[in-house]
């Protein structure tokens, strides 16, 4: 099972440089991607930043979390906990100072490993760090590759925003920042 951060899950409902080949591979391992509460409370924390910023309207951060929790509900992802001891080994990694991880790095290698999952990310300091940890991770160029995908071959299948009322599948849903272009 793959453990995805929130580099990854984010890039499945925003578009943004990673997000076909995000999908390709979501729909690929559908049910096989584990999602913890950190993840969600990161998502939170980047719908609420973007909104306040302006980047994304509210009906677009409402859609974002709508689309969320559909998949969540319909099984795409795996929800994982987030035992005590996540927090003791994130700690002990943290006081090794072996890396410039930051609490909530620390935290999504310890799920992972804890989970017994594969991370998933596409940040290249959190793919270092798990790498001084013996950490099984993946970055998102690396499993791009290994499947064979492109990102100049793929597009998403993503719509621009839907409006309420408006009925599109959520899981084909990836909102545009509001000058269409990608971040």
């Amino acid at each position: 099972m793959l453990y995805a951060d929130t580099s990854v899950v984010l890039s499945f409902y925003r578009s943004e440089v990673n997000s076909a080949a995000v999908e390709a591979i979501f729909l690929c391992q559908a049910g096989q991607i584990g999602l913890s509460p950190l993840v969600r409370v990161e998502i939170a924390s980047a719908i609420a930043r973007w909104s306040r910023m302006r980047e994304i309207t509210e009906p677009q951060a409402q859609q974002i979390e709508s689309a969320l929790q559909t998949d969540i509900e319909a099984g795409r992802y795996r929800l994982l906990s987030l035992p005590a001891g996540v927090f003791d080994q994130a700690c002990r990694w943290l006081s090794s100072r072996d890396t410039r991880s930051r609490a909530l790095d620390a935290l999504h290698l310890a799920s992972a490993v804890q989970q017994q999952c594969c991370l998933l990310t596409a940040d290249q300091q959190l793919a270092t760090a798990a790498n001084t940890f013996s950490v099984d991770c993946r970055t998102l160029d690396e499993l791009v590759c290994s499947v064979g995908l492109h990102r100049s071959d793929a597009k998403p299948r993503g719509l621009k925003v839907t409006l309420p009322g408006e009925a599109k599948l959520m899981s084909e849903t990836i909102i545009e920042d509001r000058e269409g272009s990608r971040p």
